[in-house]
């Protein structure tokens, strides 16, 4: 089920890492687009997220953005890590979660995919697809 609020989607957990303010940059059909949220940890130990699979014909990959000299440049990152009772915020210029050439997306979908953390753990994350809000392209 599908629980869409104030423009984000209500996100599971495994009683340690939480997922929310989940969305997808809306892009034309064919092009890389991006997705971005929030990863809550309550735990008292780091998490290690290892990744992200999603529903038939979505190509999921973490990158982070970085800038020099003017440049934006995008490195595919391994994992990503959570600290202890904190959070990470995956946000446009930033850490994302990349949709490689993923299939038409429209305005207001939502969208499945599934974190996965280094202990074998997966956590659901329903994202709408939205256009951004920030400027960003």
């Amino acid at each position: 089920m599908f629980l869409a609020v104030l423009g984000w989607v209500s996100c599971s957990n495994d009683g340690e890492v939480s997922v929310r303010d989940a969305w997808i940059r809306l892009a034309p059909t064919g092009s890389n687009t991006a997705a971005f949220m929030k990863i809550d940890n309550t735990h008292k130990a780091p998490k290690s997220v290892v990744g992200f699979e999603g529903e038939q014909g979505f190509v999921f990959e973490l990158h982070e953005t970085s800038i020099e000299n003017g440049i934006a440049s995008m490195t595919k990152l391994e994992a990503l890590e959570v600290p202890a009772y904190g959070t990470k915020d995956l946000k446009p210029r930033g850490i994302h979660v990349m949709l490689k050439s993923p299939p038409k997306l429209k305005e207001g979908q939502k969208v499945k995919m599934w974190l996965r953390l280094a202990d074998g753990k997966q956590i659901l994350v329903q994202a709408i697809v939205r256009k951004s809000s920030s400027g960003w392209k």
